[in-house]
């Protein structure tokens, strides 16, 4: 069988291939990861970035790539966390980050971590976007913290009041966006 892979879009380590598994994994589109990375372009280095529900962890690649500070991979799916293990020490990075086979909503209830970029990114099929949202806590966030939410187009959801919308975009049945935490 054929492995498949997405490559890295911008960055260091651009071009790099980062493989994932399983059937249900989505990697986040090549063109949607370009437009995103051009909107925080220059709001990512130096940055501690956490890449939630990461499935093939390209989000927090790309955020490496890119000179973030820290990047922290959730990911509740065995093979999913593995592979992202296999691709962080084939592409020789081996500081900055921290990866985690946990449920994501479950590792934040008790993080004691703080987060300046929260990728979120859950499988559509579990349709929980509402739910994930309620459940996230300003006390992971640092100030001025950025979230960014890709999603089914068709999904709705309700946005903190304290919560900016910075962009927002439509491609096929995606819809992300980009807010602001005061």
């Amino acid at each position: 069988m054929k492995r498949k892979f997405v490559r890295i879009s911008g960055g260091k380590l651009c071009g790099k291939k980062i493989y994932f598994t399983g059937k249900k994994t989505r990697p986040t589109q090549g063109k949607i990861r370009k437009i995103l990375f051009n909107w925080i372009s220059d709001r990512i280095e130096g940055k501690n970035c956490l890449d939630g529900y990461s499935g093939s962890g390209i989000l927090g690649f790309e955020s490496i790539s890119r000179k973030a500070n820290s990047v922290f991979f959730i990911e509740k799916n065995y093979s999913c966390y593995k592979q992202i293990k296999k691709n962080l020490k084939s592409i020789s990075i081996s500081k900055n980050f921290r990866i985690i086979n946990a449920s994501f909503i479950n590792w934040i209830q008790f993080s004691k971590n703080k987060f300046d970029l929260l990728f979120l990114d859950p499988p559509f099929y579990k349709k929980n976007i509402f739910f994930i949202l309620k459940k996230l806590k300003k006390k992971i966030f640092n100030k001025n913290s950025m979230i960014y939410i890709e999603t089914e187009k068709k999904n709705s959801f309700f946005i903190p009041n304290d919560w900016i919308l910075y962009r927002k975009k439509v491609s096929g049945n995606v819809l992300f966006c980009l807010y602001f935490i005061k």
